[in-house]
């Protein structure tokens, strides 16, 4: 509060104490005339008193924030108090205008950059990656995802990147052991061989650690039927109680008297591919997923909810291709990798 809003209340009080004393005084002088004259200074029409009046308004006003109105020009707001951004595409003098002009990256619209507040004035805008997501700018455009949120890109399988493709081979073979009773014998890659009794009905490999423990169980027996290399033979029909296989073809098959592999053994394999993701800082981190397991992007073995699924891994040549399926809009869809072995 100013000294005229604090003091003016004062000041007009001592100046009516100074008219009472003049008035007093005529009073005193001049007697009843002279006090009908001095009823006049009842109204004070000294101009100086209406401009004090007017002066502390103003002063009150100067008190209060100054709103400054958005100016709007051509369907624009324009920024009263600060430069706007010029362009001037290269070879040329004239000023790119990013509401008027053509588009200054092909395929982007200027006002995707006026709307996320990313600077298109660089050669390689479009493969910057504003907000360090791992998707360029392009590619967020495309997918029509926020650039400048971290937590908003397109989706992640766009990001995977197969790094190499596991096999465990086992090889499985049977010899009759009485009516009721086989012997298995087995052997894989890992350089492990042993047998076991089996009787139809049970689980086998019950002494064994690594995932075989009880993974097998013998179904009975197929007789007369073709097997490998076109001959017809007699074999057993075997499950795998693996988790990922119930309901696949994968859980059942036939071990055959005289396999397709040296020795007459009949080969099965457990197929995995190592992948990395190259977004969201996850780069130098790498994980295995194996066939017909279901998986999560960002990786987390944890987490119950698992999009993707590696649907196959089968060997072409010097290549294995790789098949992931998942669900985008509601949509099942798969993506292929070529994985060199």
């Amino acid at each position: 509060m100013s000294w005229i809003q604090e003091n003016y209340e004062k000041a007009a009080l001592g100046g009516a104490v100074v008219v009472l004393v003049g008035v007093a005084a005529l009073s005193l002088i001049g007697g009843d005339d002279v006090n009908a004259k001095a009823l006049s200074f009842d109204r004070n029409d000294d101009p100086s008193v209406a401009a004090l009046a007017d002066a502390t308004s103003v002063l009150e006003g100067r008190s209060a924030p100054a709103q400054i109105r958005e100016k709007i020009v051509g369907g624009r707001e324009v920024g009263l108090f600060a430069g706007q951004p010029l362009y001037v595409k290269e070879g040329q003098s004239d000023a790119v205008d990013l509401y008027d002009s053509e588009n200054v990256h092909q395929g982007i619209a200027n006002d995707w950059w006026r709307k996320y507040g990313i600077d298109p004035g660089f050669a390689n805008s479009a493969d910057r990656d504003f907000d360090k997501d791992g998707f360029t700018n392009r590619e967020e455009f495309e997918a029509k995802t926020n650039p400048a949120d971290v937590n908003a890109y397109p989706n992640l399988i766009t990001k995977l990147e197969p790094e190499g493709v596991s096999i465990f081979k086992m090889q499985m073979r049977w010899s009759v052991f009485n009516a009721d009773q086989i012997t298995m014998y087995y052997q894989d890659n890992l350089k492990r061989r042993f047998n076991e009794r089996v009787s139809v009905g049970d689980a086998f490999f019950a002494h064994q650690d690594d995932g075989l423990q009880n993974r097998f169980k013998l179904l009975g027996k197929v007789e007369g039927q073709e097997g490998p290399n076109g001959r017809v033979q007699d074999g057993y029909e075997v499950q795998d109680n693996t988790p990922r296989f119930k309901g696949e073809p994968r859980a059942k098959f036939v071990i055959w008297r005289r396999g397709n592999q040296p020795g007459g053994f009949t080969e099965i394999q457990d197929r995995s591919v190592e992948f990395r993701l190259n977004a969201l800082g996850k780069e130098g981190e790498r994980f295995t997923v194996s066939e017909l397991e279901t998986f999560s992007l960002p990786y987390d073995s944890d987490t119950k909810k698992r999009p993707y699924r590696v649907e196959s891994i089968d060997p072409q040549g010097d290549q294995y291709a790789v098949t992931i399926s998942y669900s985008e809009g509601g949509v099942k869809t798969s993506k292929d990798f070529i994985v060199n072995k």
